[in-house]
């Protein structure tokens, strides 16, 4: 399957931009009221609720978690190298694990292995296996719908890390999946900008955000993800900062931004 995935950080509501032409309107006031952009453009249908709980493996291209209430079942997702220059187009192949922990190296490197990851087996095998009892418990809300070619999903997203734990959401996901990488960037090449009687899109929010964080010489806001759980897991986590990985997290934004400014210029 074929991913984007965005990862925007919910906001205090005493958030105030010091430059108000950045709109970002995802703060904990406008969730709670249902003031936010909604990406699937259903109203009123029902949301689904579940806990998934993650394997903290500090590896932005390797997730490892059990699904809702079933404890039991590993479910393993793993990215394959880059399938085009544009980093923030991802294929992700999803395995159900029935082996047990027991065995889990085995398992890990005969899919690592299927996904191209050979040359990596002695390094991250051990060390995803020494982090299974990392974990972190991740609340979802989540719709989706089907537009056209492609499945849109928006998830509002809470953790039980401290000093952040709290029933109300933190983060934002909105993913737009397909089978062909080309379906996702049609959906994305279609869009317009934004009319400015209405509020910012995802996109125009996460725009936005990466504006101001470029102003933010006290690095006092948190980064949109571009890819996606691995990644924005090894990040939330993180007890010290990581250059690597927000290097990578703004080179992503970058060439997403540079891909909507052309796709907005042709229209």
């Amino acid at each position: 399957m074929t991913e984007f995935r965005l990862f925007l950080p919910i906001l205090p509501d005493q958030y105030t931009a010091t430059d108000t032409s950045f709109e970002y309107p995802l703060t904990i006031g406008n969730i709670k009221t249902n003031k936010m952009p909604d990406l699937t453009m259903q109203v009123g249908c029902n949301w689904e609720l579940r806990v998934d709980t993650y394997v903290s493996t500090d590896i932005s291209f390797v997730g490892l978690k059990t699904r809702g209430s079933n404890d039991n079942a590993l479910e393993l997702k793993v990215r394959k190298p880059e399938i085009s220059s544009m980093q923030w187009l991802e294929y992700w192949t999803k395995y159900k694990l029935k082996a047990k922990k027991s065995s889990l190296q085995k398992t890990l490197k005969e899919c690592l292995s299927a996904e191209g990851y050979q040359h990596l087996l002695d390094e991250i095998v051990p060390k995803i296996s020494d982090s299974a009892n990392r974990t972190v418990s991740v609340r979802k809300s989540r719709k989706k719908n089907i537009y056209d070619k492609v499945t849109l999903e928006m998830t509002l997203i809470s953790t039980d890390i401290a000093p952040t734990k709290s029933d109300d959401p933190q983060w934002i996901s909105y993913a737009v999946e397909a089978e062909n990488p080309s379906d996702i960037l049609e959906y994305f090449s279609a869009l317009g900008s934004t009319p400015a009687n209405e509020s910012p899109s995802p996109w125009d929010c996460a725009l936005n955000l990466l504006k101001l964080i470029r102003c933010d010489d006290r690095r006092t806001l948190p980064m949109p993800i571009l890819s996606g759980y691995p990644m924005w897991l090894q990040y939330i986590t993180a007890s010290v900062e990581n250059p690597t990985l927000l290097d990578d997290a703004m080179s992503r934004l970058t060439s997403f931004e540079s891909f909507i400014n052309d796709c907005r210029a042709k229209k």
